[in-house]
């Protein structure tokens, strides 16, 4: 689960590069280490305190799919991957925004359209 918390923590990440005038590279991370490591871990710890019999049995250690246990797991990971497609979309447009701003400043879109009319 850690796994999915660190995408979406990379994906806001390079929002917030694409969107931010400042240097975000530097400074506090504290925010992201609580959203990449502390969360899962708060929601494992809860699943294994409500039911430590629902993981796993004597031969492995894993949630198993006929009990409802399994949503501590799969839920959290299917809305991280749905925030994450979100987040992929608008930094993507931020990028293709800032692309065409700065090809609008230097000049280049209009000596093409100009070239083609």
């Amino acid at each position: 689960m850690s796994t999915f918390a660190w995408m979406f923590v990379e994906g806001l990440h390079i929002y917030r590069m694409l969107t931010e005038m400042r240097n975000i590279n530097s400074g506090h991370m504290r925010f992201y280490y609580v959203v990449g490591w502390g969360i899962p871990a708060v929601i494992t710890g809860l699943a294994v305190g409500l039911d430590p019999q629902g993981f796993g049995n004597p031969d492995f250690c894993w949630l198993s799919v006929h009990d409802t246990l399994i949503w501590s797991f799969a839920g959290p990971i299917t809305v991280l991957v749905t925030i994450n497609t979100v987040i992929f979309v608008m930094a993507a447009k931020a990028s293709c925004g800032r692309r065409q701003r700065s090809l609008e400043k230097t000049g280049i879109v209009s000596v093409l359209r100009n070239a083609f009319i």
